[in-house]
């Protein structure tokens, strides 16, 4: 199991995710609306989690087509990646 605070955590970030993925919030909005306090703290425990920065999770879900492909194909590798390092 994890602990409480761990469990927390992990649930913030899964929210701050949804938020970037359906709205246009600014990171300090949605650091405050996941309960993650400031954009400093929602950064770092971010791409602690998912491996990627928020702003290049955004890209992903931009509403711009010409951006998206390149967007989607970045956070895929990254996260391939840190899922890799993290199982080591």
């Amino acid at each position: 199991g994890v602990s409480p605070t761990v469990w927390l955590n992990n649930a913030r970030v899964k929210y701050a995710q949804r938020l970037l993925e359906t709205t246009t919030l600014s990171f300090e909005h949605i650091a405050v609306r996941s309960g993650l306090g400031s954009a400093t703290n929602f950064r770092q425990r971010f791409r602690n989690r998912v491996g990627t920065s928020p702003r290049e999770y955004k890209k992903a879900f931009c509403h711009s087509p010409k951006d998206r492909p390149m967007a989607i194909k970045l956070v895929y590798l990254k996260l391939q990646n840190f899922s890799t390092n993290k199982a080591l």
